[in-house]
């Protein structure tokens, strides 16, 4: 319904506000400008009228439109007060039953308001004409009406400021300390955001390295993921499964429907009070009363394993396929490319996974010939070396990386190829040489003239 739209209006300050502002300051300039040019004697006609007829100067002209419209808004203010009743319940008409006072309210306010600013236009412009032979009264004017604009630039913007101490993003608490003792690699599934949650991925799981999964938000966001995360919209466990993400994070409310589910466990409890400071911080606490909760899916896959058993899907069919029940993530992985799939034995695990700045390196112990799953990102930059040997990476599960490996002990090595590195080695000895040369042309020309 409308109704509910409204409750959650926000006021676009964060691109309005230096319009507002800017708008203050060039009104600012014109009024000083234009009460510099009525005591200069221009300006002092709107009207195309003869030279030898008598002409009203523009402050005396202008002056009484203000008032009129002052008039005309007061009146307007009185309508719409006397008719409160019928305003009400035409709003209720539109599913606004639970806020037409407010909007009432608003509407009177605004008239009214209206009414004022005329006036005090009108006020400006007699103002300029009886003290327009004054130095200074162009400058005091615009300073004048340029605080009556920044004041009711604050009051219209005020309701819409929420004061947030992030501080409390960027402090250790209980929810980082038991992650970050966690064994790993895990993702962090943060499906529901709520006025901590929609916080915590982008500032505080960015700021200890935890990482994290949420939902596809905003244009920026690439086709791919978006795909991904839609073609499982409606299944979030095997999202999850598939995603690594081996614990999930919310409102205790809204993760309950989940919590009975098998796989699932309630590990950690966080509530928010007030410290010693009076600061708010976030604690532990027991899942059962706590206002956030932790839960730890068994079912999630490891960051990495070796696959007997996958099959080969081409093309878009791969996203769809990830919904499909009769597939288990567990057992099978799908594979784009590479050899053709078959079955074969449960998967095994890795023996460790490691990080670099552009590199992961993989240990294993292969049963048999399988596919390597590593649930990371796939592009195309990724390059990966198996005991040495450049091989084929190949995209798993939709979106995630894998290489074919041969049985017994494997050593895989993905390394990312900086794709504008080489472009960007390019310009910049370009832009060097040309530097070069410009400062040798330079130091011979004033060799030359010094001599001569």
């Amino acid at each position: 319904s409308l109704g509910s739209y409204v409750t959650n209006i926000r006021g676009p300050i964060k691109f309005l506000q230096l319009v507002e502002l800017c708008t203050v300051t060039l009104f600012a300039v014109g009024v000083h400008l234009f009460l510099a040019d009525l005591r200069g004697g221009g300006a002092e006609t709107l009207s195309k009228k003869s030279a030898d007829k008598p002409r009203k100067p523009c402050w005396a002209t202008m002056a009484p439109i203000a008032f009129a419209m002052a008039g005309a808004c007061v009146v307007g203010m009185l309508c719409v007060a006397g008719r409160r009743d019928d305003l009400i319940q035409y709003l209720a008409g539109f599913g606004f039953a639970d806020k037409a006072d407010a909007l009432w309210s608003h509407a009177v306010a605004a008239v009214g308001l209206a009414a004022m600013a005329f006036a005090v236009v009108g006020g400006i412009f007699i103002a300029a004409g009886k003290y327009r032979e004054r130095s200074s009264a162009a400058m005091v004017f615009a300073l004048v009406l340029a605080a009556a604009l920044a004041v009711d630039l604050v009051r219209v913007c005020r309701p819409y400021v929420r004061v947030f101490d992030n501080q409390l993003l960027y402090t250790r608490n209980a929810l980082v300390d038991y992650l970050q003792r966690a064994p790993g690699p895990f993702r962090v599934a943060v499906p529901v955001a709520d006025a901590l949650s929609q916080q915590l991925p982008g500032a505080t799981f960015t700021y200890f390295g935890i990482e994290y999964l949420v939902p596809p938000q905003g244009s920026s966001v690439e086709a791919e993921f978006r795909d991904f995360y839609l073609a499982l919209i409606r299944n979030p466990l095997r999202l999850w499964q598939v995603s690594n993400a081996e614990y999930v994070f919310g409102d205790r409310s809204a993760l309950a429907p989940i919590m009975a589910a098998p796989g699932f466990a309630p590990v950690l409890g966080i509530s928010a009070v007030m410290g010693r400071d009076q600061s708010p911080e976030l604690v532990s606490s027991l899942p059962s009363q706590a206002q956030w909760v932790l839960l730890r899916y068994t079912n999630a896959l490891p960051r990495a394993l070796v696959y007997y058993s996958w099959e080969n899907v081409g093309g878009s069919n791969i996203m769809a396929r990830l919904a499909q029940a009769d597939w288990n993530p567990a057992l099978s992985v799908l594979v784009e490319g590479g050899q053709p799939g078959r079955r074969g034995g449960r998967p095994s695990a890795v023996k460790g996974v490691t990080y670099g700045n552009v590199t992961v390196s993989v240990q294993a112990e292969a049963e048999d010939d399988g596919i390597l799953l590593l649930n990371d990102r796939y592009a195309p930059n990724w390059g990966v070396v198996v005991n040495g040997k450049p091989a084929e990476l190949l995209r798993c599960n939709g979106i995630m990386r894998g290489v074919q490996v041969p049985k017994g002990h494997v050593d895989v090595r993905f390394e990312y190829r900086r794709p504008y590195l080489v472009p960007t080695l390019v310009k910049a000895g370009t832009l060097a040489l040309v530097l070069l040369w410009g400062l040798v042309y330079g130091l011979v020309r004033w060799v030359r003239r010094a001599r001569a």
